[in-house]
């Protein structure tokens, strides 16, 4: 009786351990999606690619909306990721200057998980 209940209690306690690993893993995966797609956007070296690049970010957040619920990631969707042309992954000429660029990169800066 006393094994058994032993028995149960590894298989329980197995059972959330790998759950919890499982939970661990697939933050870990998420932050480090996050990490690229934002590295992506910062190394992007002709202005024309930033929408392309936004559009990534954009699809990542839609995906994982829980962290819109920040204010500093919202912030950054409503300015930066809901203009037509970040949709359109436009990479016409035109639209970024520096001072644009040097502003979302501010405001990227701010963005976390």
């Amino acid at each position: 009786m006393i094994g058994g209940m032993i028995g149960l209690i590894g298989v329980v306690l197995g059972f959330f351990l790998n759950l919890l690993s499982n939970c661990l893993s697939e933050k870990k995966r998420v932050k480090e999606e996050f990490s690229e797609i934002k590295n992506s956007v910062y190394s992007t070296t002709i202005a024309n690619n930033l929408f392309p690049e936004l559009l990534k970010l954009k699809r990542f957040l839609l995906r994982h909306s829980r962290f819109l619920k920040k204010r500093e990631n919202n912030d950054f969707y409503q300015k930066w990721l809901t203009h037509p042309l970040v949709e359109e992954a436009f990479k016409g000429i035109g639209y970024w200057d520096k001072e644009k660029i040097d502003e979302m990169f501010r405001d990227l800066d701010k963005t976390k998980l």
